[in-house]
């Protein structure tokens, strides 16, 4: 198995967009009406940056990603991949914690959808 990813801008951009779709996902002023918790600066960008390699070693080596239709999928089965590894520990007995998980669900796939999206339209940059 050969790792290797060569830094490139389209990293750099998907950083800051999927950054800042955390930040208006996180903000006081949700779409859902519900704020979803705090988020930590220096943290997320530590996870955006592994989570933006892991995407760019997939998309390279195991998923070709030709279009928004494809980031689509891709998005689709790693934030399932997030429910079926995070759901247990998260949802109890009551509809506010299916609800506040389900909050969570949906940030992951957008962040890892926009991040697909700009390492596939922004690798030629």
């Amino acid at each position: 198995m050969d790792f290797h990813i060569s830094f490139n801008v389209a990293m750099v951009i998907a950083v800051v967009l999927g950054e800042a779709v955390s930040a208006l996902l996180y903000s006081n002023s949700h779409v859902l009406g519900k704020r979803l918790g705090d988020r930590y600066l220096v943290t997320a960008l530590i996870c955006d940056v592994g989570l933006v390699i892991f995407l760019k070693y997939v998309i390279e080596q195991h998923w070709s990603v030709g279009g928004w239709q494809e980031a689509l999928i891709l998005s689709l089965w790693l934030s399932l991949f997030f429910v079926c590894l995070e759901g247990p520990h998260t949802v109890h007995n009551s509809l506010d914690t299916l609800s506040h998980f389900s909050g969570h669900v949906a940030h992951k796939f957008t962040l890892i959808f926009v991040m697909i999206l700009s390492l596939v339209y922004f690798k030629r940059y």
